[in-house]
């Protein structure tokens, strides 16, 4: 149950990440062309602040489900009933410090762009998207921490999917009406605030939970340590785009959030396939069983990097070309920029790899032991970021994210490796070192191919993504056969069994 519940969710996920994709390619290519660069790029300023809501939830998250594996393990709802009441009084006060930053924020960033856009506009404009991701948070967010907990997200996919499409059709239709930006994201937020309402109803009916239990603080006493994390996370999240908007105009701004469109959505992707290991690793840590947590975890760290090379490989090759097509028509700011695609890429090729290491600190609570290297990568981030945007603009933000990136991956697997696995390091260096390679040649080869290739439209790009995708994966998995042959018929077995049954 355990793996058809992780393939069930990266299943789902996976639609849901499709679908977000191609609604968050609409909605942008939207914004540009009906308002400008401008509009595109203050949008995108404003929504990467407002996900500071995630950080929030993200805090409490981790040590809620943390607390959750063992009784829903050994199906003690008294137990489960008692965190869930200690979650949803914590987050009723972290929903009074949004609002309140929310305000704030409302009140300072307009004064940042006085230059472009009136007070009054930015003002509005921030309470209004803040709108519809506080409603979708804290109304249903301790629903939502449940169901993950209990390796249900693809619950939460199929509810976010269909709200997206909604959201973007209805979008869509504002602005062919000529409605204002204000107009097009208060629609919007008032689809995403009936995701709490669905998320209710499901889990009072599946649950039983007894809402008036007694608070079980104790359990998720480490809410501080992951909520500090968070904060960390946050920073290294928004560092980007809100140094680009405070050292930079609004054009590069949005030409930073028209190739993290590409970027997050492949690393979105990849994170929601892999977002059920992390229940499934604290479901095994509830059996104490180490030696089983041992070899799914390295098993699971195998694949990751082999759909990160064949992911981020991809993206390298692809990424100017799409961008060039997708910015057709607009010409205010020059959205051509190789190097700048390459370094924010490997930057977040960290950030999937350590996806491994992350969801097995989390699935073993050890937040207190691991906070430190978070709040190093966040101080990292900025202040390589703030020396490097001025002497080399985009590529000198996305530069100084790298290196926080890279930092805190490595710091994370020596822990992990360690302190829970209690495998040999360097076992952990020849595994990323063949990974970097991998990208490497794949890369090299591959532009030079895209290079002498005219690429006019989607279909063409398209056609010639499919042949890449299709010699990029051979490669990598030949690659890793003949380098990791236990571990590659290891996950044969696992992904062609479960197929069987």
């Amino acid at each position: 149950m355990r793996t058809k519940n992780i393939y069930i969710s990266a299943a789902v996920g996976l639609i849901e990440e499709l679908v977000a994709i191609v609604c968050g390619f609409v909605l942008p290519r939207m914004i540009l062309l009906c308002f400008g660069s401008n509009y595109n790029g203050i949008v995108a300023t404003v929504t990467q602040f407002i996900g500071c809501i995630a950080l929030l939830k993200s805090g409490i998250g981790m040590a809620t489900k943390a607390a959750l594996y063992s009784p829903l393990h050994n199906n003690d709802k008294n137990k489960v009933s008692g965190i869930m009441a200690a979650t949803m009084k914590f987050l009723r006060k972290v929903a009074m410090i949004f609002v309140l930053g929310i305000v704030i924020f409302a009140c300072i960033y307009p004064l940042c762009m006085k230059e472009s856009f009136t007070w009054g506009f930015t003002a509005s404009l921030v309470l209004i998207i803040s709108l519809g991701t506080f409603f979708q948070y804290y109304f249903g967010l301790g629903n939502q921490l449940l169901l993950e907990a209990d390796q249900k997200y693809y619950i939460i996919s199929i509810i976010t999917i269909i709200n997206t499409l909604f959201n973007t059709i209805i979008s869509v239709i504002c602005m062919k009406m000529g409605m204002s930006i204000h107009g097009v994201k208060l629609c919007s937020a008032v689809v995403y605030c009936s995701t709490p309402i669905f998320l209710n109803y499901y889990v009072n009916k599946k649950y039983k939970l007894d809402r008036k239990a007694k608070p079980d603080w104790e359990s998720i006493s480490k809410r501080w340590d992951a909520f500090g994390m968070q904060i960390a996370n946050f920073v290294n999240t928004n560092t980007d785009v809100i140094i680009a908007s405070l050292f930079l105009d609004m054009k590069e701004v949005s030409v930073y959030t028209v190739y993290y469109l590409v970027i997050n959505g492949v690393k979105k992707v990849i994170s929601r396939v892999s977002a059920g290991v992390e229940s499934a690793l604290g479901n095994l840590k509830a059996e104490m069983n180490k030696d089983k947590l041992k070899n799914r975890f390295q098993l699971f760290e195998f694949v990751l990097n082999i759909i990160c090379i064949i992911a981020f490989s991809c993206l390298i090759i692809l990424i100017v070309p799409f961008v060039k097509i997708y910015t057709t028509g607009v010409s205010d700011v020059n959205y051509s920029r190789f190097v700048f695609a390459v370094v924010a890429s490997l930057a977040e090729l960290f950030f999937c790899l350590r996806l491994a290491y992350t969801y097995m600190v989390q699935a073993v609570g050890a937040f207190s032991e691991t906070k430190k290297y978070s709040y190093i990568e966040a101080l990292l981030n900025i202040i390589c970021s703030v020396v490097m945007v001025k002497l080399f603009g985009l590529i000198g933000i996305v530069a100084g994210t790298l290196i926080a990136m890279f930092y805190r991956t490595i710091v994370f697997a020596y822990y992990v490796y360690n302190q829970v696995i209690y495998v040999n390091i360097i076992t952990f260096w020849k595994r990323i070192s063949i990974t970097l390679l991998c990208i490497m040649f794949n890369g090299i080869v591959g532009v030079k191919l895209i290079q002498v290739i005219e690429l006019n439209n989607y279909f063409q790009w398209t056609g010639i993504a499919t042949l890449i995708l299709l010699a990029v994966v051979f490669f990598t998995t030949m690659v890793h056969y003949f380098l990791y042959r236990n571990l590659f018929n290891d996950m044969v077995k696992v992904v062609f069994g479960k197929l069987k049954r």
